[in-house]
């Protein structure tokens, strides 16, 4: 036994001491050798906590790139699937003395490579295939193993060579930080740049408002709407008419501008995700609920979502909703000024009264009941200006 227990310590403890394991832990079935008591039974939560192990990352092959212009092949370029496109470009500009701005590559369907960070690996490359000129495109289900058993990937990218002029606009967009100073670089840079896909991505970039100037046809680019909408939703009133029809490009405008759902083809304004995206972002002015068709503003889901990012939107709600006990306490407790837009039915309801400020009844509650009748129950009620329903 231990030393100050002396020996007044039971039998059965002094039993118990001895069977107790060197961690100082006694053995808990069920647990794991070594463990404390308390760490094999920690909670759900404090396991959710816990460190989990890092993915881990899939390893890189040896890519094979043949370069041709239009003249033949100038140059082969040994990579990894890890490099960037920007990579890819310096070295094509050892081995030519092309400019990186001066390049423009293009895959074996005609596609152009514009995403300078975009590894090799995420470009989706055409590869040939090792037992002849076939092309097909390498399958995901290859592992990396597999890949560098076979050696180097092999794959054709075609380049153009951009004009001088338009690669020292390029260079100079993306140098430029303000927005207004791209906007006047691009406006200024003539029509064969308004045409080049990678100059116009690289202006919208930075100013939304670069698209008025862009050629129709790259107006109607997804990839380059969508550039346009992360950095303004509003740009979407640029776009062709059969992509103001993409509910996908329509949700990233709005998620960016509320208002950009007004831009919208009118199949996408009656669209329940859609609307119920522009009214939660709305925190402002409330105008997208107001302007919204009937059929959303009687959806009791958009309409409590309306009241909750600004109450006055009660206003707006299907006459039926603005009875709707839940509706009216989201909208006065989003704002007090909303009780005159509540039902009259739940209007003198006390939890509708003090979720709006008005603590307590000037009348006893005997007196409520003999005035309920008239269709008074509380007489503040009739200071508030009248409801229009």
């Amino acid at each position: 036994p231990p030393p100050h227990l002396g020996s007044q310590t039971p039998g059965c403890m002094v039993q118990f001491l001895r069977s107790m394991p060197q961690n100082g832990y006694p053995e808990i079935p069920g647990a794991v050798g070594g463990e404390s008591p308390a760490s094999s039974s920690a909670s759900p939560a404090s396991r959710k906590h816990r460190k989990r192990p890092a993915k881990k990352k899939q390893k890189a092959y040896d890519v094979e790139l043949a370069i041709s212009g239009l003249s033949g092949s100038l140059c082969t370029v040994v990579t990894t699937s890890s490099s960037t496109l920007r990579e890819v470009k310096e070295e094509i500009k050892r081995q030519t003395d092309i400019a990186a701005p001066a390049q423009r590559l293009f895959k074996l369907s005609g596609e152009e490579l514009t995403q300078d960070t975009q590894t090799v690996n995420n470009l989706k490359l055409d590869f040939l295939s090792d037992s002849s000129d076939d092309r097909g495109r390498v399958s995901g289900s290859e592992s990396p193993e597999a890949c560098e058993k076979a050696g180097p990937k092999k794959a054709e990218l075609s380049l153009l060579r951009r004009p001088s002029q338009q690669a020292a606009i390029l260079a100079e967009l993306r140098r430029v930080k303000q927005a207004d100073g791209a906007l006047k670089i691009f406006r200024d840079a003539g029509e064969a740049a308004h045409q080049d896909r990678e100059t116009v991505l690289e202006a919208v970039r930075r100013n939304h408002s670069c698209l008025q100037h862009a050629s129709p046809e790259l107006c109607g680019d997804r990839q380059v709407i969508m550039s346009a909408l992360r950095t303004n939703g509003m740009a979407l009133r640029y776009a062709t008419p059969e992509l103001l029809s993409d509910k996908e490009l329509v949700m990233a405008a709005v998620k960016q501008n509320p208002n950009a759902v007004c831009l919208a083809a009118p199949e996408l304004r009656d669209d329940l995700d859609v609307m119920l995206l522009a009214v939660q972002k709305d925190r402002a002015s409330g105008e997208v609920f107001r302007l919204a068709s009937d059929a959303i503003r009687s959806v009791r889901e958009v309409a409590l979502a309306a009241v909750k990012t600004n109450g006055l939107n009660l206003a707006f709600v299907d006459p039926k909703l603005a009875a709707d006990r839940e509706v009216a306490l989201a909208a006065v407790t989003q704002n007090p000024k909303a009780l005159k837009w509540v039902a009259r039915e739940i209007r003198s309801d006390n939890e509708v009264l003090n979720a709006a400020g008005w603590k307590a009844s000037p009348l006893p509650s005997q007196a409520q009941s003999l005035f309920y009748d008239t269709g008074v129950s509380w007489l503040t009620v009739l200071s508030v200006e009248p409801c229009r329903h």
